[in-house]
Protein backbone atom coordinates (compact mmCIF):
# COMPACT_ATOMS: atom_id res chain seq x y z
CA UNK A 1 0.00 0.00 0.00
CA UNK A 2 1.57 3.37 -1.02
CA UNK A 3 1.28 5.65 1.56
CA UNK A 4 1.15 9.82 0.85
CA UNK A 5 2.54 12.42 2.28
CA UNK A 6 1.46 15.30 4.77
CA UNK A 7 1.72 17.89 2.34
CA UNK A 8 0.30 15.67 -0.61
CA UNK A 9 -3.09 15.20 2.02
CA UNK A 10 -3.11 18.87 2.63
CA UNK A 11 -3.50 19.62 -0.79
CA UNK A 12 -5.90 17.53 -1.66
CA UNK A 13 -7.67 17.78 1.30
CA UNK A 14 -7.75 21.62 0.26
CA UNK A 15 -9.04 20.80 -3.18
CA UNK A 16 -11.77 18.52 -1.84
CA UNK A 17 -12.54 21.72 0.03
CA UNK A 18 -12.67 24.21 -2.56
CA UNK A 19 -14.97 21.79 -4.69
CA UNK A 20 -17.16 21.56 -2.37
CA UNK A 21 -17.88 25.09 -1.77
CA UNK A 22 -17.98 25.69 -5.64
CA UNK A 23 -21.42 23.28 -5.90
CA UNK A 24 -22.60 24.87 -2.63
CA UNK A 25 -26.23 26.10 -3.28
CA UNK A 26 -26.44 29.87 -1.90
CA UNK A 27 -29.23 30.23 0.33
CA UNK A 28 -32.50 31.81 -2.03
CA UNK A 29 -35.23 32.41 0.07
CA UNK A 30 -38.22 32.14 -2.01
CA UNK A 31 -41.23 34.69 -1.51
CA UNK A 32 -44.35 33.30 -3.78
CA UNK A 33 -46.13 36.52 -5.41
CA UNK A 34 -50.31 36.19 -5.50
CA UNK A 35 -52.45 39.42 -6.52
CA UNK A 36 -55.25 39.49 -4.63
CA UNK A 37 -58.19 37.66 -5.93
CA UNK A 38 -56.13 36.57 -9.20
CA UNK A 39 -56.34 33.04 -10.64
CA UNK A 40 -53.07 33.96 -12.21
CA UNK A 41 -50.03 36.26 -11.10
CA UNK A 42 -47.00 36.46 -13.23
CA UNK A 43 -43.89 38.43 -12.08
CA UNK A 44 -41.91 40.53 -15.19
CA UNK A 45 -39.42 42.71 -14.18
CA UNK A 46 -37.99 44.33 -10.91
CA UNK A 47 -35.83 47.48 -10.13
CA UNK A 48 -32.79 47.96 -8.28
CA UNK A 49 -35.00 49.32 -5.37
CA UNK A 50 -37.14 45.70 -5.02
CA UNK A 51 -40.49 47.31 -6.62
CA UNK A 52 -41.77 44.52 -9.17
CA UNK A 53 -44.21 44.83 -12.02
CA UNK A 54 -46.19 41.91 -13.88
CA UNK A 55 -48.96 40.47 -14.86
CA UNK A 56 -52.08 38.72 -13.21
CA UNK A 57 -55.26 37.79 -14.48
CA UNK A 58 -58.74 38.22 -12.37
CA UNK A 59 -61.29 35.68 -12.42
CA UNK A 60 -63.13 36.79 -15.64
CA UNK A 61 -60.12 36.38 -17.87
CA UNK A 62 -59.02 40.25 -17.96
CA UNK A 63 -55.41 40.68 -17.99
CA UNK A 64 -53.98 43.64 -15.89
CA UNK A 65 -50.28 45.03 -15.26
CA UNK A 66 -49.75 45.10 -11.51
CA UNK A 67 -46.68 47.06 -9.21
CA UNK A 68 -45.59 45.80 -6.43
CA UNK A 69 -43.85 48.10 -4.04
CA UNK A 70 -43.36 47.85 0.08
CA UNK A 71 -45.88 45.01 0.42
CA UNK A 72 -48.55 46.51 -1.79
CA UNK A 73 -50.51 45.74 -4.65
CA UNK A 74 -51.38 48.50 -7.60
CA UNK A 75 -53.12 47.27 -10.59
CA UNK A 76 -52.26 49.25 -13.77
CA UNK A 77 -54.59 49.50 -16.76
CA UNK A 78 -54.21 50.83 -19.63
CA UNK A 79 -57.15 53.87 -19.86
CA UNK A 80 -59.80 52.20 -22.12
CA UNK A 81 -57.29 49.01 -22.64
CA UNK A 82 -58.86 45.44 -23.25
CA UNK A 83 -55.67 44.00 -21.45
CA UNK A 84 -52.63 45.44 -20.25
CA UNK A 85 -48.99 43.86 -19.66
CA UNK A 86 -46.24 45.44 -17.10
CA UNK A 87 -43.04 44.32 -17.85
CA UNK A 88 -40.48 46.54 -16.94
CA UNK A 89 -39.64 48.97 -14.08
CA UNK A 90 -36.82 51.89 -13.83
CA UNK A 91 -34.51 53.06 -10.67
CA UNK A 92 -37.04 56.41 -11.09
CA UNK A 93 -40.27 54.40 -10.84
CA UNK A 94 -41.15 54.74 -14.52
CA UNK A 95 -43.22 51.13 -15.53
CA UNK A 96 -43.16 50.13 -19.48
CA UNK A 97 -45.34 47.04 -20.84
CA UNK A 98 -47.86 46.46 -23.68
CA UNK A 99 -51.56 47.55 -23.98
CA UNK A 100 -54.52 46.20 -26.33
CA UNK A 101 -57.15 49.28 -27.05
CA UNK A 102 -59.02 47.42 -29.92
CA UNK A 103 -62.11 45.63 -29.89
CA UNK A 104 -63.41 43.65 -32.92
CA UNK A 105 -59.81 43.76 -34.76
CA UNK A 106 -57.66 40.81 -33.76
CA UNK A 107 -53.99 41.14 -32.43
CA UNK A 108 -51.14 41.68 -32.63
CA UNK A 109 -51.56 44.54 -34.84
CA UNK A 110 -53.71 46.17 -32.16
CA UNK A 111 -51.16 45.35 -29.39
CA UNK A 112 -49.09 48.69 -28.49
CA UNK A 113 -46.38 49.41 -25.93
CA UNK A 114 -46.92 52.04 -23.10
CA UNK A 115 -44.50 54.17 -20.60
CA UNK A 116 -46.63 54.86 -17.11
CA UNK A 117 -44.29 57.93 -16.11
CA UNK A 118 -45.42 59.85 -12.79
CA UNK A 119 -49.54 58.61 -13.36
CA UNK A 120 -49.55 59.63 -16.82
CA UNK A 121 -49.61 56.94 -19.67
CA UNK A 122 -48.08 57.53 -23.03
CA UNK A 123 -48.48 54.86 -25.93
CA UNK A 124 -44.55 53.54 -27.27
CA UNK A 125 -45.62 53.11 -31.30
CA UNK A 126 -42.64 52.61 -33.53
CA UNK A 127 -43.64 55.12 -36.33
CA UNK A 128 -44.83 53.64 -39.28
CA UNK A 129 -46.02 50.26 -37.78
CA UNK A 130 -48.83 49.11 -36.86
CA UNK A 131 -47.85 47.25 -33.18
CA UNK A 132 -45.15 46.97 -30.15
CA UNK A 133 -44.23 45.58 -27.26
CA UNK A 134 -42.64 47.65 -24.25
CA UNK A 135 -40.31 45.23 -22.40
CA UNK A 136 -37.58 47.31 -20.47
CA UNK A 137 -36.58 50.69 -19.71
CA UNK A 138 -33.31 51.69 -18.62
CA UNK A 139 -32.26 54.15 -15.81
CA UNK A 140 -31.55 56.88 -18.69
CA UNK A 141 -35.51 56.14 -19.93
CA UNK A 142 -34.60 54.36 -22.99
CA UNK A 143 -37.31 51.82 -23.48
CA UNK A 144 -36.52 48.59 -25.52
CA UNK A 145 -38.55 46.05 -27.06
CA UNK A 146 -39.88 45.54 -30.71
CA UNK A 147 -42.12 46.31 -33.28
CA UNK A 148 -44.58 44.10 -35.42
CA UNK A 149 -47.31 44.77 -38.00
CA UNK A 150 -49.45 41.69 -39.12
CA UNK A 151 -47.77 38.80 -36.73
CA UNK A 152 -45.31 37.97 -34.36
CA UNK A 153 -42.72 36.41 -36.85
CA UNK A 154 -41.60 37.56 -40.07
CA UNK A 155 -42.93 41.49 -39.17
CA UNK A 156 -41.45 41.77 -35.81
CA UNK A 157 -38.30 43.51 -35.16
CA UNK A 158 -36.51 44.51 -32.21
CA UNK A 159 -36.25 48.40 -30.96
CA UNK A 160 -34.91 50.89 -28.88
CA UNK A 161 -36.53 54.25 -28.00
CA UNK A 162 -34.31 56.91 -26.96
CA UNK A 163 -34.38 60.71 -26.48
CA UNK A 164 -33.37 60.79 -30.01
CA UNK A 165 -36.34 58.72 -31.62
CA UNK A 166 -36.64 55.08 -32.87
CA UNK A 167 -34.14 52.84 -33.70
CA UNK A 168 -34.73 49.48 -35.25
CA UNK A 169 -32.83 45.77 -35.63
CA UNK A 170 -33.04 44.62 -38.84
CA UNK A 171 -33.59 41.12 -38.24
CA UNK A 172 -37.13 39.03 -38.28
CA UNK A 173 -38.93 38.18 -35.66
CA UNK A 174 -36.41 39.75 -32.79
CA UNK A 175 -37.06 41.56 -29.58
CA UNK A 176 -34.89 43.44 -27.50
CA UNK A 177 -34.94 42.29 -23.67
CA UNK A 178 -32.38 44.22 -22.20
CA UNK A 179 -29.22 46.08 -22.31
CA UNK A 180 -26.35 47.68 -20.43
CA UNK A 181 -26.79 51.04 -18.65
CA UNK A 182 -24.99 53.01 -21.16
CA UNK A 183 -26.96 51.14 -23.80
CA UNK A 184 -24.08 50.15 -26.05
CA UNK A 185 -25.06 46.39 -25.79
CA UNK A 186 -27.84 44.88 -25.79
CA UNK A 187 -29.47 41.42 -25.47
CA UNK A 188 -32.98 39.66 -26.57
CA UNK A 189 -33.89 36.48 -28.51
CA UNK A 190 -34.46 35.87 -32.69
CA UNK A 191 -35.92 32.96 -34.22
CA UNK A 192 -34.08 31.94 -37.52
CA UNK A 193 -37.29 31.95 -39.99
CA UNK A 194 -35.61 29.36 -41.93
CA UNK A 195 -34.48 26.82 -39.50
CA UNK A 196 -37.59 27.69 -36.75
CA UNK A 197 -34.98 27.93 -33.96
CA UNK A 198 -34.76 30.52 -31.29
CA UNK A 199 -31.66 32.02 -30.33
CA UNK A 200 -30.19 34.87 -27.93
Amino acid sequence: MTRLSWPLLTILGAGLLLVGAVHADPPYHFTSIDFPGAVLTNAQGISPGGDIVGIYQDTSGKQHGFLLSNGNFTSIDFPGATLTNARGISPDGDIVGSYSASVGTQPPATIHGFLLSQGSYSTVQFPGHLGAFAQRIMPNGDILGCYHDTDLSSTMYGMMRTAAGYTGFAVQDSMHNGATPDGNTVVGLYTNLNTGLTHG
